[in-house]
Order: C-alpha cells, then structure tokens, then sequence
C-alpha cells in the first residue's frame, strides 16, 4: 500500500508550488512586489452575497494597508459586471492573499485577483495551462487555422470572435464573449474556435466539442448537447496549484458561513502568503477523502477492523480517469493514517464491505452497473492488505441486480453472501427488493452456489430504494434482518436447510438501511431505526433485540432517538455492544455491558461543526484487540470534498468521548420497556397487559380493537406507557 498521508509539510510542498507558478503567472503592478515589509492589515464587508451550495461568500472589501490608507477590492462588484454565475460558477474559496500583495478568490470557471495598482481582474488561468506563460510554443499563434466566418478581431494576435467555428458549426460564442464580459472577463482569445484535435494547443483529442482558448477562460460547444458552456479551469486550476486535494487543508477553501456588510475577513487569510492559514479538526483522525457522500455506505456493510493496527475501507468516488474505487487506509493507534491503496479493480460504485474473519480479509463489493459482486481475500501485514485476484460471486444479470451485498462466516467457517436486488415491476412501475443468498462450494472459492432468493413476494413489493439486508450466524443458525418500506423482517432457520426459514415482522421500520446486525456468541444482536410509541409515535427512534435459538426473538428495547443515515453497530472482544446513532450534529452512543441487562446512559462520540457536517453523518464502527474499545467512523465535508474521519472510544476513558454540550443534546433517559408485542399462541389481551404492566383499557384503545377477543397469532401490538 502506498503512502499518501495528508500533512502540514505536504501542504507546504503545495504553497511552494503555487509561489513558483507565481513567478510565471507574474506580480507587476503589486506593491508588496518591491517592498517586503508592506502587507494587508485589515478587510472590512461593505456588501457580501453568500452561496449557500458551497457556503462561500463573494464580497466587496475595503482593505487596510500598511502603507496608510485603504483601497477597494469590489469582488462582487466584478462578479456581477462579468457575467456572474453563468460566467464564473460557484465560489470555491474566500478571498485571501494567495501570493504577497495578491488576493485570489477560486471560482469553478475562473480566478478572480485583485491587486494594489491595477485593482480588480481575471487571472490568466489558461496562460498557466499551455497558453503561453506555462511554456507553450504558440504564444497566441496557433498556425494553419482562420476563421472565414463574420465576427470581431479581438487583441494582439488578431484572433476571431464569432458565432460560428472555423468549419461552420454554430456555437454562438460571440454572444457569450460578449454577455459574459469580453475581455475584462476572459481575456483576449488565444485561439481560433476550432475542434481540439487540430489545435496546437488543446485539453484533449476530442473531435465533438469545438473550443475557443481566450487567456483567462475556454469556451466550448458540444455538438452532441448542442450547447455551449465554459469549462471550469478554476476548479482545474485549484487542483493543479494543490494536488492530492492538498487545498482542503487550507482555510481559505473551508466552508465558511455568511458575510455581513460591517463585518471583517478573518485576517488569518489576509496574511495567508506569509503564514499560511491552515484549517484545523476538532476532532478524529482523517482517514481519506473523497467525491462522494457515501464514502462509508451503507451501515450494515463493515468497513473497519484491526489486526496489527487499524484497516478501513472507504469509497473515493473519483471521476477520473481510473474511475471510483474502494480504498483501504492504515494506523497504528488510529490517530494518523497512511498507506492508502486501492482495493477494488475497475470503477465501482458505493456500498461495499470489508470483514477481517479468523485473520483472513474479505473485501466485498460491485461494479459500477450493479450487475456483478466480486469478492477479494487475503491477509493483513504490517499496514499493507495482501489481496488475491477478484473472484466473481455472482453475476445477477441485470443493473442493479446487485446493488448492496453483505458477508459472514457460515458454519463453515467461509463467507456467505447475502445479495439485493432491485428493480420495478413492468407496467406499473412498482419498485422490487429482494434479498439473495450464496455461499461457496468449495473453500478455495472459485465455485459458488446459484443466488437463492430469501424474501417473499409480499415482502419485497412496494418498499423503495431504501430496502436491503444483512445476516449472521448463531452455530448452524442463520439469521436474516431485512428492513424494508415500513416493516423490518426477521427471517430466521438452519443453515443446512434454507427451505425451512421462517419469516417473522418484528417491528415497524423508520430509516433508510439504519440497521445493524452482528453475532454476539450464542445470540445474533440487532439494531434498527424503528417509531416511537405514545406521545413519541412519529418519532424516529433506536431499538435493540437479539436472537437465539433457544428463546427466538427478544422484545424491542429502545436505545434514544435518532436521525437518519446515523447507525452502526459494534460487539467487542469482552461482548459489550455499541450502539451509535446521531441527534442533531452530534454522534451519540450507549453500551450495553456484557454482564448487564440495560444500556449505560448516553455518551458523546463526536460533535462535528455545523459547517463540516455532512448532509448525512453516515456511520461505521468496529471492535479494538482489547474489550472495551471500539474505533468509530463517521463522514464530513468541510469543503468541496467529503472526509472521512475516525477515532477510538475506550468505554473506561471519557476522555476519549466527544464534547456535544454546545450542540443542546437532550440527555437520554434510558429505556427498557418493549414497544410493542407480537402475540403467540394463547395470548390474551389481559394476559398481555398484565405482563407488562399496563392498562388494559389503554391497550385495546391504543391499538384501535374492535373485538377483544379476536386478536391474530403475529399481530403486532404498540403497548401504551405504563
């Protein structure tokens, strides 16, 4: 596995690279350029307009110099006159002092600059890419090609604007240079507009789009659109300037809240160029980032375990050339990680897995179509995964045929695999989810069983994107929790005879795949996001069961309430069983000790900042070598990435624990009366609210019964409060 660690020196590799391009893209006009002592002392807000897509501010500044005196630097004002968002895209960082007496601000499709002397501009973006200061030969001549169609000469090398290209395509770039700005916005045209792969100076071969280079921006045509747009070579450029996401360690392209007129910028950018400002976390370590916002989906799917250190698993959701892909990372202690390497082969799409089985790892996942599961084994060693070749599990011949797959260790001690499906019936339209199961039919792998489909037909109808499911063992037991629309099953049986399962609803269902379920020695242990009851009914709330083959399926306890995409679910070496789930920004949990019967009150794992938080935390949890610790994942976005972070929570130290008492947590108040109650053979409505001490009048009105005596063998009742 190769190291890509994200650190404070890799970060200034990143600035003494942007200074050098500074030399080429040039200072004239700046005073700091002669005079070393001269700097920014202060911005005021005289207006702002803050871009809640990407939580960045565009604004008109009033700077303090230390020279005396101020000067303007109108951003805004810019923005507007040149175009605005069809011109320059989102705002991709504040304004700060990239170079010494230049202040940048990055947009998708441009940089905006201001300095002292020459005021507001556009950086010459494309200049640094192969228009002419990066090196390239042409300098503004392209030979060989000329535009014969009508339009205007436009700067030095007498390059033409014009609404056709040079063989006749209508790309109405004319009209865009001129409602964009012209060239206060874009600069003088370096280029004809011409298709790429005769162009001396081009991004790429293709011969579908035709492209005009101008200094500061590129316009293109895409003939199979049959539209024109301007490419985003400020993202390009941000990434070129800071590569391997490098500029998410910089303040300056944090999310940041909004500006007021009358307020002031944070002078920590306005010194950035002499001492950078770097962004810090308040808490976890970053494990990688990524495109993606599910980068740990989904919660019954494993993505951490340790060996000799700790080893997660991750979904970068690259758009690049290589594709998306799933990626482990390495710690010793979980405090820094390392030793970043690919894991899957191909472009992937989320929700994969990975489980560490009697010192053997499984890394489960899909192809990009969701047609085909694929499973790679091997062993840890010393912060490395040594993997075999991808072996194909099955192959569910349709996209989405395999959209969601999750592992354990059958009484064979090799993986089964529990498989989902999803589809919508012909005509009507109605979505479909099952659940299918294989397993291997010999333990080298390379032979496995034709996918058995696990649910019924009534089962999986109408239950929505949000239906899947997982399993695990109880000795020869196996054990099927599948949440789907509003209803989670239970779907139980002997492993040697899969004819036999026995379907059970156990309880209303209130998430989206927030489940969880592992083996706990003799018992299987469930979490889920089920309803509430009482005054707490549409209540999205954590409940608790376990399974075994002596006594079946436990009453649900409830754990707290909770948000969705925010489960996940650990039993560590000693037995104890975590249960994480999220209220609000903050990421809570309460452990169910080995030798009791009740949860611990609620404790805090992390409380990211509002502005970091992700739209959904998504969470993923997994056992230390000792009992008692248990390490935590859980997704941010503190910019225009994804980062996933993780910790280490040791129940005999709070220090370990989060701080959520700015973020008005209400304190749980622990919860063992069941919620509700599936009747059996010989109940009786008395019966039941004399076990669990309620009014039976409340009882028979809570439930809405007609008929006292008639309640149905599987019903399931809400039990009033008691």
């Amino acid at each position: 596995m190769q190291s890509a660690a994200w650190t404070s020196r890799s970060v200034a590799k990143c600035l003494i690279l942007a200074i050098v391009v500074a030399l080429f893209i040039g200072t004239s006009g700046s005073a700091a350029a002669n005079d070393p002592s001269w700097r920014y002392l202060s911005a005021s807000i005289e207006q702002s307009r803050h871009f809640s897509e990407t939580d960045h501010n565009v604004s008109d500044l009033r700077l303090a110099v230390s020279s005396g005196g101020s000067v303007d630097a109108s951003f805004l004002g810019f923005f507007n006159r040149t175009g605005g968002l069809e011109r320059w895209g989102l705002p991709m960082s504040e304004a700060f002092e990239e170079f010494p007496g230049v202040l940048r601000q990055f947009f998708k499709n441009g940089v905006m600059e201001f300095r002292v002397g020459t005021g507001m501009q556009r950086t010459l973006v494309w200049e640094f890419f192969g228009g002419g200061l990066a090196g390239s030969l042409d300098m503004g001549v392209e030979p060989g090609t000329h535009n014969d169609y009508r339009g205007i000469d436009v700067g030095p090398w007498q390059h033409k604007v014009s609404n056709f290209g040079t063989d006749g395509t209508r790309t109405g770039f004319l009209d865009m240079f001129q409602r964009l700005g012209g060239v206060e916005s874009l600069g003088f045209p370096k280029t004809e507009a011409r298709r790429d792969r005769v162009g001396s100076v081009r991004l790429d071969d293709t011969s579908v789009r035709v492209r005009q280079y101008f200094q500061a921006g590129v316009l293109e045509y895409d003939s199979a659109l049959g539209r024109s747009s301007i490419l985003p070579l400020g993202q390009m450029l941000r990434d070129r300037l800071y590569p391997d996401s490098g500029w998410m360690s910089l303040l300056a392209f944090r999310r940041t809240g909004p500006h007021y007129a009358g307020g002031s910028v944070d002078s920590r950018l306005l010194g950035h160029a002499v001492v950078p400002a770097l962004a810090k976390s308040i808490d976890g370590a970053l494990v990688g980032r990524g495109e993606h916002s599910y980068a740990i989906a989904y919660h019954p799917q494993r993505h951490v375990f340790y060996a000799d250190g700790w080893y997660v698993l991750y979904y970068d959701g690259g758009t690049g050339a290589g594709g998306a892909s799933g990626v482990v990372a390495y710690s010793k202690n979980g405090t820094s990680f390392g030793n970043r390497a690919k894991v899957t082969h191909g472009h992937t799409g989320p929700g994969m897995s990975m489980h560490y089985i009697d010192g053997t790892v499984y890394v489960l996942y899909s192809d990009s179509d969701k047609r085909r599961v694929y499973l790679r084994v091997g062993q840890p060693n010393n912060g490395s995964i040594n993997l075999g070749e991808p072996i194909l599990v099955a192959d569910m011949v349709k996209s989405f045929g395999a959209y969601f797959a999750t592992l354990a260790a059958g009484p064979d001690g090799l993986p089964w695999i529990l498989i989902r499906s999803f589809d919508a019936q012909p005509g009507t339209g109605v979505l479909v989810s099952h659940i299918w199961l294989t397993h291997p039919k010999t333990v080298s792998l390379d032979e496995w069983t034709s996918p058995l489909r696990i649910t019924t037909e009534a089962e999986a109808v109408d239950t929505g994107a949000g239906a899947s499911g997982s399993l695990a063992f109880a000795g020869d037991q196996i054990v099927i929790l599948y949440c789907a629309g509003e209803r989670c099953h239970g779907i139980t049986g002997p492993s040697f005879a899969l004819d036999r399962l026995k379907h059970v609803v156990l309880d209303e269902y209130a998430g989206t795949h927030d489940y969880g379920i592992q083996a706990n020695g003799e018992q299987v242990v469930v979490v889920y996001a089920g309803r509430g009851v009482g005054q707490q009914s549409r209540a999205q709330v954590m409940k608790y069961r376990t399974w075994s083959s002596v006594g079946g399926w436990t009453a649900p306890m409830v754990v707290d309430q909770t948000n969705t995409h925010a489960t996940a679910l650990s039993v560590d070496s000693s037995g104890n069983v975590w249960s994480f789930y999220a209220q609000g920004s903050s990421v809570l949990y309460r452990v169910r000790r080995a030798d009791g019967d009740i949860f611990d009150p609620a404790r805090c794992a992390v409380a990211p900042r509002p502005l970091e938080r992700a739209a959904s935390h998504w969470l993923a949890a997994g056992h230390g070598s000792l009992g008692g610790l248990t390490g935590l994942l859980w997704v941010e976005r503190p910019a225009d990435r994804f980062e996933v972070k993780f910790k280490v929570l040791d129940l005999s130290d709070p220090k370990t624990d989060g701080d959520c008492s700015e973020r008005s947590v209400p304190v749980p108040v622990p919860v063992t009366m069941p919620q509700v109650h599936h009747v059996r053979s010989g109940d009786t409505l008395s019966g039941i609210a004399g076990s669990y001490k309620v009014s039976l009048a409340r009882l028979i009105q809570v439930n809405e019964i007609t008929n006292p005596n008639q309640i149905a063998v599987g019903q399931i009742l809400r039990l009033p409060e008691s």
